[in-house]
Parts: C-alpha cells; structure tokens; sequence
C-alpha cells in the first residue's frame, strides 16, 4: 500500500486521522480465460489488445504501439488478416494505438495529434478518420450457411465531421448487419436496418463505451445476440440474403466510418451455443465494458497559457491526463481571448499597464469573497456556459497556469490575493455546475516572471498557491512543482546548459519547455482526478509510477557555516541526477536572517555534490551570519531571474535552462506492465523529473 499525497509532504486525509491508501492497479483489464482456440469451428480470431496482434504493410509483427497497420494478423491458425478497408478518403493506414481499455489496445486512426496539431472549433478529441474500417477479404457471409460473430469496440465521441448518420458496426456486402445510432438517434442498436429490422430492446449505448458483442445464426434459429454478456436477442430475422465479404466499423460507403476503435474480433462456422457460448462469454470479460469517461481539462491564465495552447501544451496534458485515468476521450475547454487572455490579473495590479482582469476589485474595502466579474472573467464565464452540457459535465479539472501580472503584486497582498483566488475557482467550478469535491483545481510553482518586482510577487503566489492546497475544501493541487527549469521564448540553449538571450521575449516561456511542462504535470493532475473519483477504467496510479511530479526537499543539515547536505524524497525516482550548470549550485539560495514576509539576505550557491541517491552537498559562496535557526534555504527563492545570461550571479542564480534542475532518475525506471508512457505516448514523456521548488523555504537543522 501507498500514502496518496496531496502535496509534497502532505498527504490526503479521510477523515478520522486516516489517510488515503492505493493499491496496485493489476496488469490485465479483466478476468477471462486467454484463449478461443478451444472452441469448435474457430475459423478467424483478430486481437488488436497488443502490438503483437498487429502486422506491418509487409507483413511482419509490429515492433511497438503507434505504428502503421497493415493488417491484424489471424491467431485462429488459418491465415486470414484482417486488412485496412477505405470507403474513398485518405487511405491513410489506421495505426497501433495503446490503453484504450485499460492496459489493452487497439486499432484505428485520430486525425488531430497534438501537439502538431490542434482540434478546430467544435472537434472533440479523438478525432477519427471518418472512413476507416477493417475488412476480412477472403469469405462470404449471408443467411446461406450459419455463423457466429465476436466483436470488441470503443466508441470515443459522436460521429464528427457533420454526419449525424447511424454507425454500422459490422457489414455483409453493403447491407448492414449490426447498427447503433450516432448524435441523432437514441442509442438504439438495430439488426439489419431497413424493411425487416430488429431493433433490440433494453439496450441504450452512450455516447462514450466499450462493448463486446456476440452473434449467432443458424437457419430456422434466427439471430441471437448477446451484448456484454447478457443475452439481449432471440430468433431475430436474418435479412442479409447473399451478402458479401465481411468489413467491421464501416458500412461501406464514402464516409461510412464507424469512428470506433476496433479492439477484437472472431468468426465461427456455425452458431455456437451452450457450453461453448458461455466459454466465449467469459473469455470476453478481459475488456472493461459499459459506459467511458471523457476528460475535459478547462484552463484559465494569461499570456503564458495563451503561448501554452498555440504550443499545444495544455491538449498534451489533456492526453496525458486520459493516458493515466485510462479515459477514452480528452479535450481543452478554454481557447486565447475567452479564458485565456494575455496580460491580464486575477485582480488589477498597483500599476499594472492592462486594464482587464478575471475579477473586479471596488476599492471600497469590501472582502474579496464578494467581488464581482471583471470583464475579462464575464468573458471566460460567457464561454464556458455556453458549451454543451455534455461537455462541462465531463470538465475533469480546472487548471491555472499563470502568474505574470499577478507576479507584480506585494507580498503584504497575500491575504487579498488567497480569498480573491478561492472567490473566482469558486465561480468557475459554478459555471461548469460541479462541486470543489469533483473538479480538483490545479495550480503551479509560478513561473520566474520579470515584470515589476518578481521576487517578492512571485514568492507571495508560490505561497498562496500551497496554501490552497492545505485549505479544507478546497481541493487544491500543485501539479507543476518545479517551473523555474526553463528559458524564455527568445532564448537558445547550448550544450554545456548556459543559453544565450536575445532578450525578444524574455518573459514568456520557450515552446519546448510548455511542452514538457504540459507532459508534467499530466503526472499531478491525472492524480489529482483520480482522487477526485472522476477516472475512467483506472482509480488508482501503481507504485513505481510518479503522481507527484518529482523529487522534493525534506531535509537540510548544516555541516559547516558554507555547506549543507540536503536530503530529498523520492516520487517514483530512485536517485539523483546532477546536470550540467546544476554542478555550479544554479537555483539554491540560503536566507541570511529575515522571513518570508521580509527576506534576510539571500547568499548563492557555488555548487551542488551528489553524496547519495537522497543526498546532495550544497555549498555557498559565503558562510550566513545567524544561527541555523533563523536560516531558510530555498530552491529556487522567488522569481529569480531568467531573464539574463548565465552569467549572472547572486540572486540572478537562477535554475537557467532546461537542464539544469537536480532531478531523479525516472527516465531510466522499469515501470509495471503497461504502463510505460514513453514507451506508449512517444520518447518524449519518458524524462527525469526536477527536483521540486521550494515555497516558504526549508529550514535549516543542526541535525544531520
């Protein structure tokens, strides 16, 4: 068992002094038997759960998920493949796609893959290839000769692209045998539309599932049908006359994709029944079946979230987000100029140049509580309610990555700021019609913002940020623990880890850098929602996987007046990496004195020693003049600067570029079956996470 943590240091209570425990998520998405080798008259059986199942354009296994499909290879022992089918369109190959239930996989195409590229106004992610399906191409089937038919599929949105029309699931020829209506039917499912349909009672399929179903037929018998298991039809009409060949997820028309994901199928000579029904019945309790999630990730923040969605961050976070909950679909709900609005304050700012802001200070004294709307929030309100409900009921999370004007404010604001940041999440999560319990709230470790006075601003947001976290109610979570590894967008980074600024840009944050802080905190974030009971087929993340986001401080021991040995704990890490100009001590600052509310000295590191897999030797560059109880260390302090060469000294010190965090070994960890994000979402999630920034300092003991 495993303490689920709230925040570094900070774990979840139940109530009654309990904390919240995980287990282990299994490795396998359900219980059935592994095999339908044994059931008589096995004449085809196509499984797309894993890579294995699936064959290149030539032929041969594929080597790992995301991959082109050239076919999915017969495991019944006859060499018949399933091979792509294209009613017209692209013919672009379907691809190998992992976790769509649970730890199992399948088949089929989206069309929009950030970060290349973003949905367009009114697409829902996935978007998929709307005339695409799979085809067996060396038999015919009708009412002639008797058969049984197993399929597996997940249907992630409505039909996209403006058809409204039904979804054929299996085709004979071009007559439909097996229907289900799209956004504008009723979630029926229907045999053999038309003249002598059949349409089967007790059975409303949502918009989002799973299902398996079970065909048999034998003439004078009729068709019987199971779905999930339950018998759902008997003796129904087989109107399929001659038929033809065999196509899954396609009716056969130009566009008649199915927009499913295909996961499993199988074909028998003949209509099985009793025993051999029940075998296949159970077999197929491997998937997950019913209704599925979608996750809606709903952002609000300023410049910097604005750059964050045009570099496709906050949809690569969504993606991240369904990847850990095993969620089916995912979105963004916000877009530039309604929730995500540059320059703009949670309130104004004592000379802040832009006039906007989420919420509308009267300046007569009254609490934050009660403020209303400024006019940048009436904007975000008016955008968000007008979405679907379908769609803010499906909002999983309410994430904010801002700071800039905000980071102009002075600390003595931080009462101010904390109740007027309670007041607009609290708006927010009325505008999507859900509690604070269901929509956790994500915050960051604000970005270093050179903008009025960053230090002191940005201290007093860090501050506020974790307090949220440790407020009752307000199911606050910093997902993004560590923001300050990162350069700005003008700035180019060399190999030895110090960059050169053209100072263009100095205070937005580069595109690769909103990438991976997309990717990050898709770790907190995707916990956050699970304790928050809004997963999808999983509830818990398993040990050995990170769902925090890094390693963080619990320890500092003064050795001598200059050095300090500074002890972390792991996330999902089990040691430590000192990059490039991280050896040099870039990002500690220890405080001489003074508090958080008015900063003592602040004295920069000059190195960073690896001692252990928990433990680094800091030493600074001059020894502080109070005692170790009046001393805070810091990593990084505030907002130090990134907006200067690597150059800079004393508080500039700064974490400067992308390489230079401490950080764990994540990248190199073994993870459990299945969930090995790099390995399923691309080379680019598999990273070392940073070691976490500090917020009111740690303190300092004399005690090793």
């Amino acid at each position: 068992m495993t303490i689920f943590q709230v925040a570094p240091g900070k774990t979840l209570g139940i109530g009654g002094g309990k904390n919240l425990l995980y287990r282990p998520a299994g490795t396998s998405s359900g219980p059935g038997s592994t095999t339908l080798s044994g059931i008589p008259g096995l004449a085809g059986w196509w499984d797309a759960s894993s890579y294995a199942g699936i064959l290149t354009s030539g032929g041969a296994t594929a080597a790992g998920w995301n991959t082109a499909v050239g076919g999915v290879a017969d495991k019944s022992g006859n060499n018949r493949p399933l091979a792509p089918f294209f009613g017209a369109g692209s013919g672009i190959a379907p691809q190998a796609t992992p976790r769509l239930n649970g730890i199992l996989g399948g088949v089929g195409r989206s069309t929009v893959v950030p970060p290349g590229a973003l949905p367009s106004s009114g697409q829902l992610l996935p978007v998929m290839d709307p005339d695409q399906g799979l085809r067996l191409p060396v038999q015919t089937f009708g009412a002639a000769l008797p058969w049984t038919w197993f399929l597996v599929w997940s249907r992630p949105n409505w039909r996209q692209g403006g058809s409204t029309a039904p979804v054929t699931l299996l085709t004979f020829g071009g007559v439909p045998v097996v229907q289900m209506d799209s956004s504008a039917g009723s979630g029926r499912l229907i045999l053999f539309p038309g003249a002598s349909q059949t349409i089967v009672s007790g059975v409303t399929l949502t918009r989002r599932h799973t299902h398996t179903l079970v065909l048999t037929y034998a003439s004078g018998s009729g068709v019987n049908v199971w779905l999930d298991g339950t018998q759902v039809a008997t003796g129904a009409t087989n109107a399929a006359g001659s038929g033809g060949l065999a196509t899954f997820l396609h009716d056969t028309t130009s566009g008649g994709g199915a927009q499913c994901w295909f996961h499993e199928a199988a074909w028998w000579t003949s209509a099985l029944t009793g025993s051999n029904i029940t075998t296949l019945l159970s077999y197929a309790t491997r998937w997950i079946t019913g209704a599925r999630r979608g996750i809606n990730m709903l952002v609000n923040g300023q410049s910097n979230a604005v750059l964050g969605y045009q570099d496709g961050a906050w949809h690569l976070m969504a993606l991240g987000v369904a990847w850990y909950v095993g969620a089916l679909a995912y979105n963004v709900v916000g877009t530039p100029s309604t929730t995500l609005l540059g320059g703009e304050g949670l309130y104004q700012a004592t000379g802040d140049p832009f006039n906007g802001s989420f919420l509308a200070d009267p300046n007569n004294g009254s609490a934050p509580s009660t403020w209303a709307l400024g006019a940048d929030g009436t904007g975000a309100q008016s955008y968000v309610t007008s979405q679907a409900a379908a769609e803010l009921a499906d909002v999983a999370a309410i994430f904010w990555p801002w700071s800039e004007s905000d980071s102009g404010k002075s600390y003595s604001e931080k009462a101010t700021f904390f109740t007027a940041q309670q007041r607009y999440i609290a708006l927010m999560r009325g505008w999507v019609g859900q509690s604070a319990s269901a929509v956790p709230w994500l915050l960051w470790n604000a970005i270093p913002f050179q903008y009025f006075t960053p230090e002191p601003g940005n201290q007093m947001i860090r501050e506020s940020c974790y307090d949220q976290t440790q407020a009752s109610g307000q199911n606050a979570w910093i997902v993004l623990p560590q923001t300050s590894d990162s350069i700005s967008r003008s700035a180019t980074g060399n190999a030895d880890g110090t960059w050169t600024d053209a100072n263009t840009d100095a205070i937005h944050r580069s595109a690769p850098d909103n990438l991976r802080f997309g990717q990050r905190a898709a770790i907190g974030a995707a916990k956050a929602i699970l304790a928050s009971s809004r997963g999808d087929v999983f509830s818990a993340i398993p040990s050995g996987v990170a769902a925090i986001g890094g390693p963080f401080i619990s320890h500092v021991y003064q050795q001598s007046g200059t050095v300090y040995i500074v002890t972390v704990t792991h996330d999902a890490g089990t040691d430590l990496v000192i990059p490039q100009q991280a050896a040099n001590g870039f990002g500690w600052s220890l405080m001489d004195g003074g508090s958080v509310a008015s900063p003592g000295t602040l004295i920069a590191a000059v190195s960073c020693v690896y001692v252990s897999s928990t433990k680094v030797k800091v030493t600074f560059a001059s020894a502080p003049s109070h005692a170790a109880g009046s001393l805070l260390l810091f990593y990084p302090y505030g907002g130090m600067n990134l907006g200067a060469n690597s150059g800079a000294t004393a508080i500039g010190r700064g974490l400067v570029g992308t390489t230079n965090a401490v950080s764990d070994n994540y990248s190199t960890i073994v993870q459990p079956a299945g969930w090995d994000i790099g390995n399923q979402l691309g080379s680019s999630w598999s990273a070392n996470l940073p070691l976490a920034a500090t917020t009111y300092g740690v303190a300092v003991s004399t005690t090793p």
